[in-house]
């Protein structure tokens, strides 16, 4: 059974067997392997962006040595 979104009023149910309509398992495997690929890619851009440091104002440098040691 399937759903025919094609149909003029609103989608209706078919058989989808008897409407010729095959989707193998082949196509669903290849299509979730890519949807995978696609998410993966995105998230590693984003991790790479997220680590770049901001282009904001630069510290000042710290003098060396501890910062009380001036008695």
């Amino acid at each position: 059974m399937g759903f025919d979104v094609e149909s003029d009023h609103e989608p209706r149910l078919v058989d989808a067997k008897a409407a010729g309509i095959v989707d193998p398992l082949a196509v669903k495997q290849w299509a979730l392997r890519y949807a995978t690929h696609a998410a993966l890619t995105v998230l590693q851009v984003d991790q790479i962006v997220m680590a770049k440091t901001a282009g904001g104002p630069k510290l000042p440098k710290q003098q060396a040595g501890h910062w009380d040691n001036d008695d």
